[in-house]
């Protein structure tokens, strides 16, 4: 049996594994982590479908992943385990003040997108009082990482995987494996001494708004119910590592949401929090085969999604685990070649 050892247990490190031990027969996948959920950078996300912060990756790229993360959440929806997996369908207004808005390409696989009309855009300037030059509808989905997670461990274990909490400093740890997959997030910066990876500080506020139900973005802020809390963000704050909560994010974060949804000023507040989203110049999903101590160790990349990790996370585990397979069979090809 070969051993594949997964690096990371967030949405993309989780959904890796599950997809590999799904896909691929006879292998033992082990995940290495040093934290896990509720403690992920992903836990402290909205879950929500829609791909932002990935920089210079190619559209294509962006629009293969997010499609596919979407079917699996229109499968689960169907397949009637919304709630067990944390999913909600949410109807979504997107709403810009940039000069030069233009229609996002990644709309096309959105359900059910609309664009608004000149007149709608001026009924919404006059209801928010803003400057809004375009915007558009569509409906999209929360996945929760906080409940699908635990789910989602839960299958891993049931199958046979393995959890290991154990920080990974040097590849030279998991040498013995087979094949290594990494989706270690922002740590890949220093493990894998990464350039191109960068924060991006996101402070948000939990409150309870039980009557709220509609996502709405602007180009300040964005108001994300989920299932039991409504979701006001954000900062997007370049190379800020600070993890700390600043009553300046705090108090802009409340001041914009409510005057997008003044009900909000009836809201009870849960929790404030701050997650720094491992962010590249562009995600990193690919196969490089390393010379390590006379062996030719075949690595997996797959992490750098910005802000888009849930939505990327089941498009790119299914990449990833066709890598594994790739890998695989390289090994199997060199083991025969020596007979």
């Amino acid at each position: 049996m070969r051993k594949v050892a997964v690096v990371g247990c967030g949405p993309i490190g989780l959904t890796t594994a599950c997809m590999i031990q799904e896909k691929l027969h006879n292998v033992q996948v082990i995940i290495y982590t040093e934290n896990e959920s509720p403690n992920t950078t992903g836990d402290i996300s909205a879950g929500f479908w829609t791909p932002v912060y990935t920089e210079n990756t190619p559209i294509e790229h962006v629009m293969r992943w997010s499609r596919r993360t979407l079917k699996h959440l229109i499968e689960l929806w169907k397949s009637g385990k919304a709630n067990e997996t944390g999913l909600s369908l949410v109807p979504v207004l997107m709403l810009s003040e940039e000069p030069n808005f233009s229609v996002p390409e990644w709309s096309k696989i959105a359900i059910g997108y609309t664009e608004l009309s000149p007149e709608d855009i001026q009924t919404y300037c006059v209801e928010f009082q803003k400057n809004f030059k375009g915007g558009f509808t569509y409906i999209s989905f929360t996945w929760e990482p906080s409940i699908f997670l635990p789910y989602l461990k839960k299958k891993f274990l049931e199958k046979g995987g393995i959890v290991v909490h154990k920080r990974i400093d040097d590849i030279n740890q998991l040498s013995h494996f087979d094949v290594i997959v990494y989706c270690t997030g922002l740590d890949a910066k220093y493990l894998l001494h990464d350039e191109k990876l960068y924060p991006v500080r996101g402070q948000l506020q939990r409150v309870s708004a039980p009557w709220l139900f509609q996502v709405i973005f602007d180009s300040e802020c964005y108001i994300i119910p989920n299932i039991n809390c409504v979701i006001l963000g954000g900062t997007k704050q370049k190379n800020d590592y600070e993890t700390i909560i600043r009553e300046d994010d705090k108090n802009n974060i409340v001041k914009r949401c409510t005057n997008l949804e003044p009900s909000l000023k009836e809201s009870i507040l849960i929790k404030d929090m701050v997650g720094l989203r491992p962010c590249r110049t562009e995600t990193r999903l690919e196969l490089e085969i390393l010379n390590l101590n006379e062996k030719h160790l075949p690595i997996i990349y797959n992490y750098g999604h910005g802000g888009s990790g849930v939505t990327f996370s089941y498009g790119c585990a299914w990449e990833a685990c066709d890598l594994v397979n790739d890998a695989l069979n390289i090994i199997n090809a060199k083991n025969k070649s020596k007979l």
